[in-house]
Protein backbone atom coordinates (compact mmCIF):
# COMPACT_ATOMS: atom_id res chain seq x y z
CA UNK A 1 0.00 0.00 0.00
CA UNK A 2 1.44 3.37 -1.04
CA UNK A 3 0.87 6.89 0.05
CA UNK A 4 -1.46 9.80 -1.25
CA UNK A 5 1.84 11.17 -2.51
CA UNK A 6 3.52 8.64 -4.43
CA UNK A 7 0.26 7.83 -6.11
CA UNK A 8 0.11 10.82 -7.35
CA UNK A 9 3.97 10.52 -8.36
CA UNK A 10 2.99 7.41 -10.31
CA UNK A 11 -0.10 8.37 -12.14
CA UNK A 12 2.04 11.69 -13.53
CA UNK A 13 5.26 9.37 -14.44
CA UNK A 14 2.88 7.43 -16.49
CA UNK A 15 0.47 10.26 -17.90
CA UNK A 16 0.98 10.80 -21.78
CA UNK A 17 1.68 14.31 -23.12
CA UNK A 18 -1.10 16.17 -24.00
CA UNK A 19 -2.48 15.66 -27.93
CA UNK A 20 -3.71 18.57 -30.30
CA UNK A 21 -6.21 19.12 -32.10
CA UNK A 22 -7.53 21.95 -34.57
CA UNK A 23 -11.17 22.90 -34.05
CA UNK A 24 -13.58 25.39 -36.04
CA UNK A 25 -13.89 28.28 -33.54
CA UNK A 26 -17.15 27.99 -33.22
CA UNK A 27 -16.07 24.47 -31.37
CA UNK A 28 -13.53 25.86 -28.92
CA UNK A 29 -14.77 27.22 -26.04
CA UNK A 30 -13.73 25.88 -23.15
CA UNK A 31 -10.62 24.75 -25.08
CA UNK A 32 -7.23 25.88 -24.01
CA UNK A 33 -4.54 27.20 -27.26
CA UNK A 34 -1.78 24.67 -27.47
CA UNK A 35 0.34 27.15 -29.62
CA UNK A 36 0.65 31.03 -29.85
CA UNK A 37 -1.64 33.31 -31.86
CA UNK A 38 -0.16 35.95 -34.18
CA UNK A 39 -2.47 38.71 -35.38
CA UNK A 40 -3.08 38.49 -39.05
CA UNK A 41 -4.33 42.07 -39.27
CA UNK A 42 -3.99 45.36 -37.72
CA UNK A 43 -6.98 46.24 -35.34
CA UNK A 44 -8.48 48.34 -35.90
CA UNK A 45 -8.13 47.29 -39.91
CA UNK A 46 -8.33 51.27 -41.22
CA UNK A 47 -9.15 54.45 -39.13
CA UNK A 48 -13.17 55.23 -38.35
CA UNK A 49 -15.06 57.24 -36.50
CA UNK A 50 -15.21 56.91 -32.49
CA UNK A 51 -18.45 58.94 -32.74
CA UNK A 52 -21.11 60.01 -34.93
CA UNK A 53 -20.37 63.89 -36.66
CA UNK A 54 -18.38 65.13 -38.91
CA UNK A 55 -15.18 64.18 -40.49
CA UNK A 56 -12.97 67.47 -41.11
CA UNK A 57 -9.72 68.69 -42.01
CA UNK A 58 -8.23 70.30 -38.80
CA UNK A 59 -6.47 73.09 -40.70
CA UNK A 60 -10.14 74.20 -41.15
CA UNK A 61 -12.00 74.11 -37.53
CA UNK A 62 -8.88 74.85 -35.42
CA UNK A 63 -10.11 78.14 -34.92
CA UNK A 64 -13.71 77.27 -34.27
CA UNK A 65 -15.49 78.76 -31.07
CA UNK A 66 -18.94 78.56 -29.96
CA UNK A 67 -19.20 82.56 -30.89
CA UNK A 68 -17.04 82.43 -34.01
CA UNK A 69 -17.94 78.94 -35.32
CA UNK A 70 -16.42 77.47 -39.02
CA UNK A 71 -18.81 77.06 -41.85
CA UNK A 72 -18.46 73.68 -43.95
CA UNK A 73 -19.74 72.26 -47.10
CA UNK A 74 -21.06 69.19 -46.77
CA UNK A 75 -19.97 66.77 -49.15
CA UNK A 76 -21.21 63.42 -48.69
CA UNK A 77 -21.78 60.75 -45.64
CA UNK A 78 -19.27 57.62 -44.51
CA UNK A 79 -21.10 55.02 -43.09
CA UNK A 80 -20.34 51.80 -41.15
CA UNK A 81 -19.97 49.87 -44.13
CA UNK A 82 -20.64 52.00 -46.81
CA UNK A 83 -17.64 54.41 -47.15
CA UNK A 84 -17.55 57.94 -48.84
CA UNK A 85 -15.95 57.45 -52.18
CA UNK A 86 -13.36 60.74 -52.83
CA UNK A 87 -11.28 62.90 -50.44
CA UNK A 88 -12.09 65.99 -48.22
CA UNK A 89 -10.87 69.52 -49.43
CA UNK A 90 -10.42 72.55 -47.87
CA UNK A 91 -13.65 73.80 -46.21
CA UNK A 92 -15.68 70.44 -46.82
CA UNK A 93 -17.13 67.86 -44.52
CA UNK A 94 -18.32 64.84 -44.55
CA UNK A 95 -21.28 63.35 -42.21
CA UNK A 96 -19.94 60.32 -40.39
CA UNK A 97 -21.17 57.18 -38.32
CA UNK A 98 -19.25 55.25 -35.43
CA UNK A 99 -17.57 52.81 -36.58
CA UNK A 100 -17.59 53.93 -40.52
CA UNK A 101 -13.85 54.96 -42.57
CA UNK A 102 -12.63 57.89 -42.13
CA UNK A 103 -12.53 60.01 -45.91
CA UNK A 104 -9.51 60.27 -47.28
CA UNK A 105 -8.02 64.21 -46.07
CA UNK A 106 -9.60 63.77 -43.01
CA UNK A 107 -7.83 64.21 -39.58
CA UNK A 108 -10.20 65.01 -36.79
CA UNK A 109 -14.12 64.31 -36.21
CA UNK A 110 -16.48 66.57 -34.17
CA UNK A 111 -19.14 65.37 -32.65
CA UNK A 112 -22.56 66.30 -33.42
CA UNK A 113 -23.14 67.76 -30.19
CA UNK A 114 -20.59 70.15 -31.27
CA UNK A 115 -21.90 71.13 -34.67
CA UNK A 116 -24.51 72.85 -35.97
CA UNK A 117 -26.44 71.63 -39.37
CA UNK A 118 -28.46 74.06 -41.62
CA UNK A 119 -29.03 72.32 -45.48
CA UNK A 120 -25.92 71.69 -47.15
CA UNK A 121 -23.80 73.39 -44.52
CA UNK A 122 -22.45 72.75 -40.83
CA UNK A 123 -21.51 74.97 -38.15
CA UNK A 124 -18.58 73.93 -36.49
CA UNK A 125 -18.47 75.15 -33.02
CA UNK A 126 -15.63 73.80 -30.83
CA UNK A 127 -12.66 71.37 -31.62
CA UNK A 128 -10.24 70.57 -28.97
CA UNK A 129 -7.54 69.11 -30.61
CA UNK A 130 -6.57 67.63 -33.80
CA UNK A 131 -7.40 63.84 -34.42
CA UNK A 132 -10.13 63.59 -32.20
CA UNK A 133 -12.34 61.21 -32.18
CA UNK A 134 -10.65 58.66 -34.65
CA UNK A 135 -9.49 54.90 -34.14
CA UNK A 136 -6.41 55.11 -35.95
CA UNK A 137 -5.25 51.86 -37.73
CA UNK A 138 -3.38 49.36 -35.88
CA UNK A 139 -3.90 51.29 -32.61
CA UNK A 140 -5.19 48.04 -30.52
CA UNK A 141 -2.44 45.76 -32.35
CA UNK A 142 -0.06 45.05 -35.11
CA UNK A 143 -0.33 42.69 -37.61
CA UNK A 144 2.16 40.06 -36.21
CA UNK A 145 1.94 40.76 -32.56
CA UNK A 146 1.13 38.66 -30.37
CA UNK A 147 -2.97 37.61 -30.23
CA UNK A 148 -3.15 35.25 -27.53
CA UNK A 149 -0.50 33.13 -25.75
CA UNK A 150 -0.24 29.31 -25.51
CA UNK A 151 -2.08 27.89 -22.63
CA UNK A 152 -4.66 30.85 -22.82
CA UNK A 153 -8.72 29.48 -22.08
CA UNK A 154 -10.58 30.07 -24.88
CA UNK A 155 -14.33 31.30 -23.97
CA UNK A 156 -16.80 34.04 -24.77
CA UNK A 157 -14.06 37.27 -24.73
CA UNK A 158 -10.91 35.15 -26.48
CA UNK A 159 -13.56 33.77 -28.82
CA UNK A 160 -14.69 37.27 -30.28
CA UNK A 161 -11.46 38.56 -30.29
CA UNK A 162 -10.54 35.94 -32.35
CA UNK A 163 -13.33 36.25 -34.63
CA UNK A 164 -13.09 39.66 -34.90
CA UNK A 165 -9.65 39.20 -37.13
CA UNK A 166 -11.55 36.34 -38.96
CA UNK A 167 -9.84 33.25 -37.63
CA UNK A 168 -11.37 30.50 -38.73
CA UNK A 169 -9.90 27.55 -36.61
CA UNK A 170 -7.53 27.72 -33.72
CA UNK A 171 -4.73 24.27 -32.64
CA UNK A 172 -5.96 23.36 -28.77
CA UNK A 173 -5.27 20.78 -26.46
CA UNK A 174 -7.29 18.14 -27.31
CA UNK A 175 -10.15 16.46 -24.84
CA UNK A 176 -9.23 13.21 -23.66
CA UNK A 177 -11.67 10.27 -24.67
CA UNK A 178 -12.62 8.48 -21.21
CA UNK A 179 -14.78 5.54 -20.99
CA UNK A 180 -16.64 4.49 -18.01
CA UNK A 181 -17.58 0.82 -16.92
CA UNK A 182 -19.57 1.12 -13.41
CA UNK A 183 -20.18 -2.93 -12.06
CA UNK A 184 -22.32 -4.38 -9.36
CA UNK A 185 -25.07 -6.36 -10.29
CA UNK A 186 -27.30 -5.05 -7.57
CA UNK A 187 -27.02 -1.80 -9.64
CA UNK A 188 -30.28 -0.18 -11.91
CA UNK A 189 -30.18 2.60 -13.88
CA UNK A 190 -31.65 6.29 -11.79
CA UNK A 191 -35.08 6.20 -14.27
CA UNK A 192 -36.00 2.45 -13.38
CA UNK A 193 -37.95 1.13 -10.60
CA UNK A 194 -35.65 -0.91 -8.14
CA UNK A 195 -36.23 -4.21 -6.20
CA UNK A 196 -36.07 -4.32 -2.21
CA UNK A 197 -32.39 -5.49 -3.22
CA UNK A 198 -31.10 -3.09 -5.44
CA UNK A 199 -30.14 0.56 -5.46
CA UNK A 200 -30.09 3.45 -7.39
CA UNK A 201 -27.23 3.51 -10.05
CA UNK A 202 -25.59 7.23 -9.17
CA UNK A 203 -21.74 6.45 -9.95
CA UNK A 204 -22.65 6.26 -13.52
CA UNK A 205 -24.29 9.55 -14.12
CA UNK A 206 -21.89 11.65 -11.04
CA UNK A 207 -18.51 10.50 -13.27
CA UNK A 208 -20.19 11.08 -16.49
CA UNK A 209 -20.84 15.03 -15.49
CA UNK A 210 -17.19 15.14 -13.87
CA UNK A 211 -15.53 14.11 -16.54
CA UNK A 212 -17.28 16.54 -19.05
CA UNK A 213 -16.76 19.22 -16.37
CA UNK A 214 -12.94 18.11 -15.93
CA UNK A 215 -13.10 18.81 -20.03
CA UNK A 216 -12.90 15.00 -20.72
CA UNK A 217 -14.85 13.63 -23.05
CA UNK A 218 -17.04 10.56 -22.79
CA UNK A 219 -16.67 8.14 -25.44
CA UNK A 220 -18.41 4.73 -24.23
CA UNK A 221 -20.51 4.51 -20.83
CA UNK A 222 -21.71 0.69 -19.91
CA UNK A 223 -22.84 -1.02 -16.56
CA UNK A 224 -21.74 -4.69 -16.02
CA UNK A 225 -22.38 -7.20 -13.53
CA UNK A 226 -19.78 -8.53 -11.41
CA UNK A 227 -18.57 -11.21 -13.95
CA UNK A 228 -14.65 -11.93 -14.70
CA UNK A 229 -15.28 -12.55 -18.72
CA UNK A 230 -17.67 -9.62 -18.84
CA UNK A 231 -15.92 -7.36 -17.18
CA UNK A 232 -12.45 -8.69 -19.29
CA UNK A 233 -15.18 -7.55 -22.25
CA UNK A 234 -16.20 -3.88 -21.04
CA UNK A 235 -12.41 -3.61 -20.24
CA UNK A 236 -11.13 -3.82 -23.69
CA UNK A 237 -14.32 -2.37 -25.59
CA UNK A 238 -13.03 0.77 -23.06
CA UNK A 239 -9.72 0.40 -23.89
CA UNK A 240 -10.76 0.63 -27.73
CA UNK A 241 -13.02 3.51 -27.34
CA UNK A 242 -11.09 6.01 -24.44
CA UNK A 243 -7.39 6.64 -23.77
CA UNK A 244 -8.67 6.39 -19.88
CA UNK A 245 -10.92 4.32 -18.12
CA UNK A 246 -12.77 4.61 -15.42
CA UNK A 247 -14.24 2.25 -13.35
CA UNK A 248 -16.38 1.89 -10.40
CA UNK A 249 -16.61 -0.94 -8.11
CA UNK A 250 -15.12 -4.49 -8.02
CA UNK A 251 -11.68 -3.22 -6.92
CA UNK A 252 -11.84 -4.48 -3.48
CA UNK A 253 -10.90 -7.86 -2.32
CA UNK A 254 -14.27 -9.72 -2.07
CA UNK A 255 -14.68 -12.86 -4.37
CA UNK A 256 -16.60 -10.85 -6.44
CA UNK A 257 -14.30 -8.08 -6.86
CA UNK A 258 -12.92 -8.44 -10.64
CA UNK A 259 -11.54 -5.67 -11.73
CA UNK A 260 -7.94 -6.24 -10.68
CA UNK A 261 -7.58 -9.81 -12.63
CA UNK A 262 -9.79 -8.89 -15.55
CA UNK A 263 -7.52 -5.75 -16.14
CA UNK A 264 -4.20 -7.58 -16.59
CA UNK A 265 -6.40 -10.18 -18.53
CA UNK A 266 -6.70 -7.49 -20.60
CA UNK A 267 -3.66 -6.33 -21.12
CA UNK A 268 -3.16 -3.66 -18.59
CA UNK A 269 0.22 -4.01 -16.50
CA UNK A 270 -0.51 -3.18 -12.66
CA UNK A 271 0.82 0.19 -11.15
CA UNK A 272 -0.12 -0.37 -7.71
CA UNK A 273 -3.43 -1.20 -6.18
CA UNK A 274 -4.55 0.36 -2.75
CA UNK A 275 -3.58 3.16 -1.51
CA UNK A 276 -3.28 4.97 2.24
CA UNK A 277 -6.19 6.87 2.28
CA UNK A 278 -9.68 7.25 3.46
CA UNK A 279 -11.66 6.83 1.94
CA UNK A 280 -11.14 4.52 -1.33
CA UNK A 281 -8.26 2.54 0.01
CA UNK A 282 -8.83 0.04 -2.60
CA UNK A 283 -8.06 2.48 -5.27
CA UNK A 284 -6.09 0.82 -8.71
CA UNK A 285 -3.77 1.81 -11.47
CA UNK A 286 -2.96 0.37 -14.53
CA UNK A 287 -1.75 1.04 -17.79
CA UNK A 288 -1.17 -0.46 -21.49
CA UNK A 289 1.13 1.38 -23.35
CA UNK A 290 -0.36 5.12 -23.43
CA UNK A 291 -3.96 4.00 -21.78
CA UNK A 292 -4.27 4.73 -18.49
CA UNK A 293 -6.93 2.56 -16.05
CA UNK A 294 -8.39 3.58 -12.91
CA UNK A 295 -10.34 1.29 -10.57
CA UNK A 296 -12.70 3.71 -8.38
CA UNK A 297 -14.18 1.76 -5.36
CA UNK A 298 -17.76 1.25 -5.64
CA UNK A 299 -19.23 3.35 -3.20
CA UNK A 300 -20.33 6.95 -4.63
CA UNK A 301 -17.88 9.22 -1.80
CA UNK A 302 -14.77 6.80 -2.36
CA UNK A 303 -15.15 7.43 -6.12
CA UNK A 304 -15.82 10.57 -6.43
CA UNK A 305 -12.89 11.63 -3.94
CA UNK A 306 -10.51 9.18 -5.79
CA UNK A 307 -11.41 11.08 -9.45
CA UNK A 308 -11.35 14.32 -7.03
CA UNK A 309 -7.82 13.61 -6.06
CA UNK A 310 -6.12 11.43 -9.12
CA UNK A 311 -8.29 11.69 -12.16
CA UNK A 312 -9.50 15.27 -12.20
CA UNK A 313 -5.85 16.66 -12.13
CA UNK A 314 -4.44 14.37 -14.93
CA UNK A 315 -7.77 15.15 -17.17
CA UNK A 316 -7.06 19.12 -16.51
CA UNK A 317 -2.90 18.68 -17.29
CA UNK A 318 -4.38 16.71 -20.69
CA UNK A 319 -6.28 19.49 -21.39
CA UNK A 320 -3.48 21.97 -21.46
CA UNK A 321 -3.91 23.55 -18.11
CA UNK A 322 -1.84 24.14 -15.49
CA UNK A 323 -3.73 23.33 -12.20
CA UNK A 324 -6.55 21.79 -10.96
CA UNK A 325 -8.79 22.68 -8.00
CA UNK A 326 -8.54 26.09 -7.35
CA UNK A 327 -7.25 26.60 -3.63
CA UNK A 328 -7.03 28.42 -0.77
CA UNK A 329 -5.59 29.10 2.60
CA UNK A 330 -8.40 29.02 5.11
CA UNK A 331 -8.56 29.23 9.07
CA UNK A 332 -10.45 25.81 10.66
CA UNK A 333 -13.13 26.48 12.58
CA UNK A 334 -12.44 24.00 15.64
CA UNK A 335 -9.94 21.29 16.57
CA UNK A 336 -8.95 17.91 14.65
CA UNK A 337 -7.25 15.32 15.17
CA UNK A 338 -6.56 12.56 12.57
CA UNK A 339 -6.37 9.51 14.61
CA UNK A 340 -5.25 7.13 12.10
CA UNK A 341 -2.91 5.57 10.46
CA UNK A 342 -4.25 6.59 7.06
CA UNK A 343 -4.59 9.69 4.91
CA UNK A 344 -7.79 11.35 5.58
CA UNK A 345 -9.70 13.09 2.61
CA UNK A 346 -12.51 15.34 4.44
CA UNK A 347 -15.09 17.62 3.24
CA UNK A 348 -15.63 20.74 4.16
CA UNK A 349 -17.96 23.87 4.36
CA UNK A 350 -16.76 27.07 4.20
CA UNK A 351 -18.87 29.26 6.78
CA UNK A 352 -18.79 33.22 5.64
CA UNK A 353 -17.56 35.41 8.76
CA UNK A 354 -19.23 38.91 8.85
CA UNK A 355 -15.74 40.05 10.47
CA UNK A 356 -13.07 37.61 9.70
CA UNK A 357 -12.21 35.41 6.74
CA UNK A 358 -14.30 32.92 6.15
CA UNK A 359 -14.05 29.16 8.12
CA UNK A 360 -13.83 25.70 6.93
CA UNK A 361 -16.01 22.84 8.91
CA UNK A 362 -15.38 19.90 8.42
CA UNK A 363 -19.22 18.33 7.42
CA UNK A 364 -20.35 15.70 10.10
CA UNK A 365 -21.29 13.08 7.65
CA UNK A 366 -18.00 11.49 6.25
CA UNK A 367 -19.00 8.08 5.99
CA UNK A 368 -18.42 6.80 2.57
CA UNK A 369 -21.88 5.94 1.53
CA UNK A 370 -23.24 9.15 2.53
CA UNK A 371 -23.74 11.22 -1.42
CA UNK A 372 -24.97 13.98 0.40
CA UNK A 373 -21.34 14.36 1.84
CA UNK A 374 -19.99 15.14 -1.52
CA UNK A 375 -23.42 17.25 -2.74
CA UNK A 376 -23.12 19.92 0.48
CA UNK A 377 -19.00 19.84 0.07
CA UNK A 378 -17.31 22.87 -0.57
CA UNK A 379 -14.40 21.51 -1.04
CA UNK A 380 -12.01 18.83 0.59
CA UNK A 381 -8.83 18.52 2.74
CA UNK A 382 -6.23 16.46 2.92
CA UNK A 383 -5.08 15.15 6.24
CA UNK A 384 -2.14 13.27 6.92
CA UNK A 385 -2.02 10.16 9.31
CA UNK A 386 -1.90 11.07 12.81
CA UNK A 387 -1.95 15.09 12.16
CA UNK A 388 -3.72 17.57 14.99
CA UNK A 389 -4.99 20.88 13.54
CA UNK A 390 -6.11 23.16 15.52
CA UNK A 391 -8.67 25.91 15.61
CA UNK A 392 -7.79 29.08 13.66
CA UNK A 393 -4.74 27.02 12.10
CA UNK A 394 -4.89 27.59 8.36
CA UNK A 395 -5.26 24.95 6.03
CA UNK A 396 -5.19 24.10 1.95
CA UNK A 397 -8.24 23.72 1.01
CA UNK A 398 -9.34 22.45 -3.07
CA UNK A 399 -12.12 24.19 -3.76
CA UNK A 400 -15.36 22.81 -6.11
CA UNK A 401 -15.73 26.05 -8.85
CA UNK A 402 -19.85 25.24 -8.52
CA UNK A 403 -19.96 25.76 -4.88
CA UNK A 404 -17.88 29.04 -4.49
CA UNK A 405 -20.46 31.33 -3.79
CA UNK A 406 -19.39 32.24 0.14
CA UNK A 407 -17.94 35.45 -0.68
CA UNK A 408 -14.43 34.77 -1.33
CA UNK A 409 -12.40 37.42 -2.87
CA UNK A 410 -10.39 36.14 -5.69
CA UNK A 411 -7.22 37.24 -4.01
CA UNK A 412 -7.96 34.49 -1.47
CA UNK A 413 -7.85 31.72 -4.21
CA UNK A 414 -4.77 30.53 -5.55
CA UNK A 415 -5.15 28.87 -9.64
Amino acid sequence: MISVGEALQQIHRHTPPPQISRLRLPDARGKVLAEDLLAPMDSPPFPNSAMDGFAVRWADVQPAREDRPVELHVVGESEAGHPFEGEIRSGEAVRINTGALIPGGADTVVPVEACRLEGTAVRILEVKQKGQHIRWQGEEFKQGSTLLSRGTLLEAPQLALLASCGIKEVTVYASPAVSIVVTGRELVSFDQERAPHQIHDSNSIMLQAAVQFSGGRVSMLQRVSDNLEQTVQAIESAAKAGEIILISGGVSVGPHDHVKPAAERAGFRTVFWKVNQKPGKPFFFAVNGKKLLFGLPGNPVSAFMGYAVYVHPLITRLCGKESAWPTARLPLKSDYRNKSSRTQLLRIAILPERAEAPRVVLLTQQGSHMISSIARADGFIIVPPERALRSGEFVQVHLFPWRIDHGLHRSDLHQ
